[in-house]
């Protein structure tokens, strides 16, 4: 009732509402030395949210994803692992607020940036092939799992293509040392990808993860007690950060 004088946008409402309902099916199947597993889930959503006279947004979608994965055992120290994912969405998006600006530069006062409207509804699809190698080197001992990832992401052009690699191995009864890396890309946040709030030839977020950790159950003769300590480091590329160089065409905000 009282904004500040800083920003008299900051009055009125401020809400957030978000729900969600999810049905979830999966499907195995064992024949000879295969096996297969088949999941789904379908479900709506639902998000929105008031920031005074500022902001307002809401988002319903229908989130429609689905995995198939197949094990074949090919000999008792090499197993080998295939999948599909399929991540699909039909959305109906709109939003009303102020230009929007990275976590590095201040926002300043809501009510000096020019107001922006968006008004959208569409189909999304995002499928990916995957396909890893379970190799016992050492018996028992050292456990090498290498893979790689092929992902469309939708609105993005190409295909990403992610290494992974992890290894497992026992230095001593239940205790064991494990590390990692991999090759991983994802969408950028929202709002920074969307044509009128932001650009929409941003490319992919990229990060490569590095992890090694270890991990036992120090009372032998009490498996319900594990502990584990893992250390990680990431490195991000392809960051969105606002640019202070910009142009207006068309009315939509388009970053340099």
């Amino acid at each position: 009732n009282t904004p500040p004088d800083s920003d008299p946008t900051l009055a009125g409402q401020f809400s957030t509402r978000q729900w969600f309902h999810t049905v979830f099916a999966s499907y195995r199947k064992n024949v000879g030395h295969w096996e297969t597993e088949t999941t789904l889930a379908v479900g709506p959503q639902h998000f929105d949210g008031d920031v005074g006279e500022a902001a307002r947004f809401n988002l319903d979608l229908v989130e429609m994803d689905a995995r198939f994965e197949a094990r074949q055992r090919i000999t008792r120290r090499f197993r080998m692992t295939y999948g599909l994912d399929v991540v699909t969405d039909y959305y109906w998006v709109s939003v009303n607020a102020p230009q929007q600006t990275t976590e590095e530069v201040p926002l300043g006062p809501l009510g000096e940036r020019q107001q922006l409207v968006l008004r959208n509804h569409g189909f999304e699809g995002s499928p990916a092939l995957y396909v890893q190698g379970d190799l016992w080197a050492i018996p028992d001992r050292l456990l090498v799992t290498p893979g790689v990832r092929a992902d469309y992401l939708s609105g993005y052009e190409g295909i990403y293509v992610q290494p992974r690699l992890m290894a497992r191995m026992r230095v001593q009864g239940e205790w064991w040392l494990k590390g990692g890396a991999g090759l991983f890309h994802m969408y950028q946040q929202a709002p920074y990808n969307d044509p009128v709030l932001g650009n929409p030839k941003l490319r992919a977020e990229q990060a490569w993860h590095f992890t090694v950790g270890v991990e036992g159950r120090p009372i032998p003769f009490y498996r319900a007690l594990k502990l584990e300590l893992n250390l990680f480091y990431k490195d991000l590329r392809n960051i969105a950060v606002t640019d202070r160089k910009s142009t207006r065409l068309n009315s939509s905000h388009i970053t340099i």
